[in-house]
């Protein structure tokens, strides 16, 4: 009961700075909140995952999440540190309102599909680091996406052009073999990659121009796929 008393009154004085901090905000105050209820709950003897989940737990609006939906984020994240620069930067760039809130109606059919969007959002603020010449933010922020969705093709791509503007030639050249050699897998439970594999399937980019109107898939694909063999011609040099 003591332990249960403590982890209350260490939780409720989470809240009251998460308050503070909302009204003077700073992203290493910001910080401090999210590892006091990392730290609360360690001193409560619960296990490494569940204290990782409450960081996202304690802070809204991110509890207003399905539990599920953000206990796999945290799973996939694997680190505290990894949850405080994801929950800093998703607040700060505004992937958290206009991408995460919105995942409650697709994580009620699809967790994965839900997972690929916040993956999709953060490779598009990625490439856009990448565009004003920031590599090291878009390394981070695409290391991220690839915890949680190691298999996401855009974020391969995405770190081969940023290692190759870094002059990390062995890593650009890595990540693009992967995107050359990308066969996504028709019976995967990532509903992304099964409509990877139906859109490269023959006729396949035909159908998905039908069904959303918007042509072209397949001219996009093939220009990644150049860019792919030309880092690759640059980096076996």
């Amino acid at each position: 009961m003591g332990t249960l008393i403590s982890l209350g009154t260490l939780l409720f004085l989470v809240a009251i700075i998460w308050f503070l901090s909302k009204k003077f905000g700073s992203p290493r105050s910001k910080a401090g909140v999210l590892l006091l209820a990392y730290q609360a709950c360690k001193e409560s003897g619960a296990p490494e995952d569940e204290c990782l989940f409450q960081m996202f737990d304690t802070r809204p609006p991110w509890n207003s999440l399905p539990k599920t939906f953000l206990r796999e984020i945290a799973t996939r994240l694997r680190t505290k540190e990894n949850i405080v620069n994801f929950i800093i930067f998703s607040e700060r760039t505004g992937i958290l309102q206009t991408n995460i809130l919105r995942s409650p109606t697709t994580v009620e059919f699809d967790p994965e599909f839900a997972l690929g969007g916040v993956a999709a959002a953060l490779v598009s603020r990625a490439n856009a680091f990448s565009k004003r010449s920031h590599f090291q933010d878009a390394k981070d922020v695409l290391e991220w996406v690839l915890l949680l969705n190691p298999r996401f093709v855009h974020a391969w791509s995405s770190m081969a052009v940023v290692a190759s503007r870094m002059n990390d030639y062995q890593t650009a050249l890595y990540w693009a073999e992967k995107v050359l050699n990308y066969l996504p897998n028709p019976n995967s439970d990532d509903s992304w990659e099964r409509g990877y594999a139906e859109f490269m399937a023959p006729g396949g980019s035909e159908k998905a121009a039908q069904l959303l109107g918007e042509p072209g898939g397949t001219d996009t694909w093939k220009q990644v796929q150049q860019q792919m063999e030309s880092i690759r011609e640059t980096c076996s040099r």
